[in-house]
């Protein structure tokens, strides 16, 4: 009986000395789960963004040279009204007026509106004596008219009233009339036109059919 006590004894003493270890023994932890992060993307503006841009139009090329529209020649009835406009605005130029102009063979005449005859057979007799004479034998034709208005404009404010041109006269009579012709348009289109009262070609003492005798306003 004595040893049965004490065998029990002695199992609750082992059984309380084990519970004193496991309490005073840290406990292992058991490890905590990993964290995991889910990250949505938000496809919203991302699908949005990719049809507007494959719903929009892409740019156009430029044309080539080759494909520009080409500029169609002039017709017939364009070039009439382009040389009408250059009239009317030569006409401008020389405030309008209208000159009469008379030509018969190689000489030519003419006055401004519907002057008196007595000014033409002023120019023509040998009483009229040019008091400047302005020589362009020499000169190339395209340059005539700028000499022949600043040569009027010039001594028309100097109180010149009588003047003569002179000029080469071409030996074929088409040149001669074309070189005739640009000095009429000198003196009766442009800014000469205003200056000038009536001219005529000269009488053979001052030059003949290769000169102008011209009478100022």
């Amino acid at each position: 009986m004595h040893k049965s006590a004490r065998s029990g004894k002695l199992q609750r003493f082992m059984t309380d000395s084990r519970k004193d270890r496991s309490d005073g023994e840290p406990s292992e932890r058991e490890p905590e789960p990993a964290k995991t992060e889910s990250v949505t993307t938000p496809l919203g503006p991302l699908v949005g963004a990719a049809h507007a841009s494959s719903a929009a139009p892409k740019p156009k090329a430029p044309r080539s040279p080759q494909d520009q529209p080409r500029a169609l020649p002039a017709s017939a009835e364009e070039r009439t009204r382009e040389l009408a406009a250059r009239k009317r605005v030569a006409a401008l130029v020389s405030g309008g007026l209208h000159f009469k102009i008379k030509r018969e063979g190689g000489r030519i005449q003419g006055q401004r509106g519907t002057g008196s005859a007595k000014l033409i057979a002023r120019l023509t007799s040998k009483g009229f004596s040019p008091e400047v004479t302005l020589d362009l034998r020499g000169l190339p034709t395209v340059n005539a008219r700028d000499a022949i208005a600043s040569f009027v404009s010039v001594h028309h404010r100097r109180g010149v009233k009588q003047m003569s041109i002179a000029f080469d006269l071409p030996s074929g009579e088409a040149d001669a009339d074309t070189a005739l012709d640009l000095i009429v348009a000198a003196l009766t289109l442009g800014p000469a036109a205003a200056l000038v009262r009536a001219f005529s070609s000269a009488r053979e003492s001052l030059g003949g059919n290769a000169a102008l005798t011209v009478l100022l306003i």
